[in-house]
């Protein structure tokens, strides 16, 4: 079989043999692939960091390749530190848990390349959430898991911004007349769910609120395995 070249993204290195290491890539053209190569030396430390665009040479018909070549795209690396390198860490956590090998996914590689240049400049705390919240929304929309903010699933209305709503995972968000709907859930304001909608970050309680959606229909996937990501933001 010939080689296949792509642009890609580390997600996660682990041993393999005393030589060798498994590695997991977001590549641009073929999604999730998993490929075995030579563990790198000191000099070489470098070129399978985590959020490095680059250009990789690999071959094979299984669902395990063999890396044969690997190079930097740029000259200047990124490098993310503090609570920014936790976020990327969490991104990575999340595509190796969610995509299936091998299923194309060319606009979520330049989603996620963007995301990490928005990390690297991002200034507070906020900014960093807003970066992990749209991407959360995107890559469940990629999944076919699109949160509908500004539609009431149960009648197929827009939102009513004085509205009370609760979301379910499996249909959308249903209305409810009074401040929490019969099993206890608090309703969430429509005013609030339309400014998801807008990309309109400027409210803390509308980061809030996006933040326990996202997490309510990421669960729904994720299952009840825990992100090691999360526990190192912790």
């Amino acid at each position: 079989m010939s080689a296949c070249e792509e642009n890609a993204y580390v997600l996660h290195v682990r041993p393999y043999t005393d030589s060798r290491v498994l590695i997991d890539f977001l590549t641009e053209n073929t999604g999730v692939i998993r490929a075995v190569g030579r563990a790198p030396g000191k000099r070489e430390r470098g070129s399978l960091q985590n959020f490095q665009h680059l250009h990789i040479r690999y071959r094979g018909d299984s669902a395990l390749k063999t890396l044969m070549g690997c190079g930097q795209e740029s000259s200047a690396p990124m490098l993310l530190t503090g609570d920014a390198l936790y976020c990327g860490i969490y991104l990575n956590e999340l595509l190796q848990r969610l995509l299936m090998p091998e299923d194309p996914a060319r606009e979520l590689f330049h989603f996620y390349e963007n995301a990490l240049h928005r990390l690297l400049e991002a200034k507070t705390r906020e900014q960093l959430e807003i970066v992990l919240r749209q991407f959360e929304f995107f890559l469940l929309e990629q999944l076919g898991f699109s949160l509908q903010f500004d539609v009431c699933a149960s009648t197929g209305e827009e939102i009513r911004p004085e509205g009370l709503y609760i979301f379910e995972v499996e249909s959308g968000f249903r209305e409810i007349q009074s401040d929490r709907d019969p099993r206890g859930e608090t309703g969430i304001s429509g005013g609030l769910l339309l400014a998801v909608a807008r990309n309109d970050w400027d409210s803390a309680e509308v980061l809030r609120i996006a933040k326990r959606l996202s997490r309510q229909a990421l669960k729904h996937l994720l299952g009840n395995k825990p992100l090691h990501s999360k526990e190192l933001f912790r």
